[in-house]
């Protein structure tokens, strides 16, 4: 008998793996049989809000949400002010965690310790099997990041995931039985569509744990020994190329959440014998073009994206305007960019990381790629304070060491070759870690606050 379980999971039969857990193989049969034990337990509620880091567990949790049509809230952080809010404006959540004290006043259910005691010779009556509308109605709410500012939510539809997924695996060239290996959280849009959709999808294995250290992905690539796909950020390619792991029997790598110097997909290539795909995207609308960054600089986009230029700003700018058939429809880019030819294009930074000073115009992703590039620096960024008095603005910067010494006038010296003068830094911040989220962006606010909090402090 055939299984149908389309079109969120694409597995042909009940033996293939979905997840590799530490030593185990979970198959579909497995999955489907968990997923009914689970659902007798599961109590009525409206909002789903899935926390969990396992991504078995989460997995889990996702399908019986879907299942029971839940409206699944996918914060960009879990601090207690996000929690208060998210329990005064959305009704009923049912919240699934290992950790009950963060839980404040919403319910909350541990599926992990729910299957400790499902009976061994537990047997689903029934494939699993979802209602017809399913995947079409608003079931989803997504909030930005807040790296810009406040973070907003967006309602969604899983279709759009799916869509988005398969697209991917046609445009990556997946091959069958690839397992999934990503760095990042399955909450955030990057991971939820390229670590979670894409493998469901497409029928390919994911790997149950996320790896933090360098150290950690070389030692799962090592034990699997099967063709993977690492699904990474910026900041982890560098550190496995700072820290030169064995990482073999890469089919590929994926790269997003900020731009991805080309020095260094060049050299992660040629490292590790695997392309390396950078992804562009967004949380209002997910991803948006591809590319291969060591074969062309151009972003090519999705086949469901279609990018047009607007009424000009001004003499000199244009807005740009992606239509889909995603929820959202319509959305006006964040981002700077050029040579708009045949839905493909270059990127040219962020609008709101244009510095304009004294005249002279940069953006900080080219003043942070510079910053990077320094030996001395392990990770660092340019922020501009927010002054009253223009007259006076000028550029601190935040850096973390490889070495325990550095100077303001080391660094200027460093950076005075490719940064015009303007841009310079006026003050440097040691510190020993930057605020970054789990996919490895700094927001706005945090910086802002850590400025803040350094100003009155000694600088180098």
């Amino acid at each position: 008998m055939g299984i149908n379980l389309q079109p969120l999971l694409g597995y042909q039969a009940l033996t293939d793996v979905v997840i590799y857990q530490y030593d185990r193989a979970i198959t579909v049969q497995q999955l489907i049989s968990d997923i009914a034990y689970l659902d007798q337990y599961l109590p009525k509620h409206q909002h789903l809000l899935n926390l969990y880091e396992n991504r078995y567990h989460f997995l889990l949790g996702l399908l019986l949400g879907i299942k029971r049509q839940s409206v699944h809230l996918f914060p960009s952080n879990t601090t207690e002010y996000t929690l208060d809010f998210l329990e005064k404006k959305y009704p009923d959540i049912l919240m699934l965690n290992q950790d009950n004290l963060a839980c404040g006043k919403m319910n909350f259910l541990d599926i992990k310790i729910l299957l400790q005691e499902k009976p061994v010779h537990f047997l689903a009556q029934s494939f699993l099997s979802f209602k017809e509308d399913s995947f079409t109605k608003d079931n989803i709410v997504i909030f930005t990041s807040g790296s810009t500012g406040k973070p907003k939510p967006f309602v969604k539809k899983w279709q759009d995931f799916i869509v988005v997924a398969e697209q991917l695996a046609t445009k990556l060239a997946t091959k069958e039985h690839a397992m999934i290996l990503a760095t990042v959280p399955a909450q955030h849009t990057y991971g939820l569509e390229t670590s979670i959709i894409m493998p469901l999808v497409n029928g390919f294995s994911i790997y149950d744990e996320r790896p933090f250290y360098p150290a950690d992905i070389e030692k799962i690539l090592m034990k699997q020994a099967r063709a993977t796909i690492l699904i990474s950020t910026p900041i982890h390619i560098r550190a496995c190329l700072n820290t030169q792991v064995r990482l073999p029997f890469l089919q590929y790598s994926v790269s997003a959440t900020a731009p991805l110097e080309s020095d260094h997909a060049r050299q992660f290539e040629q490292n590790y014998n695997a392309p390396l795909h950078e992804i562009y995207g967004c949380t209002e609308v997910g991803v948006i073009a591809l590319r291969q960054p060591t074969q062309s600089p151009l972003w090519q986009c999705l086949d469901d994206i279609k990018i047009e230029i607007t009424q000009p700003i001004n003499t000199e700018e244009h807005d740009y305007c992606l239509r889909t058939t995603r929820s959202i429809q319509t959305f006006i880019l964040n981002d700077y960019i050029t040579d708009l030819n045949d839905n493909c294009f270059l990127l040219n930074g962020r609008k709101s990381d244009v510095i304009n000073l004294a005249g002279k115009r940069t953006s900080l992703a080219y003043l942070n790629h510079h910053l990077l590039n320094i030996e001395a620096i392990k990770d660092g960024c340019f922020y501009q304070p927010e002054l009253k008095d223009d007259k006076h603005q000028r550029l601190v910067v935040f850096i973390v060491l490889e070495k325990n010494f550095f100077t303001l006038k080391a660094l200027k010296k460093a950076l005075q070759k490719k940064v015009d003068t303007i841009f310079l830094p006026r003050q440097c911040y040691i510190i020993k870690q930057l605020p970054r989220n789990k996919t490895g962006k700094i927001l706005n606010n945090e910086i802002k606050l850590l400025y803040s909090e350094k100003n009155a402090s000694k600088n180098i």
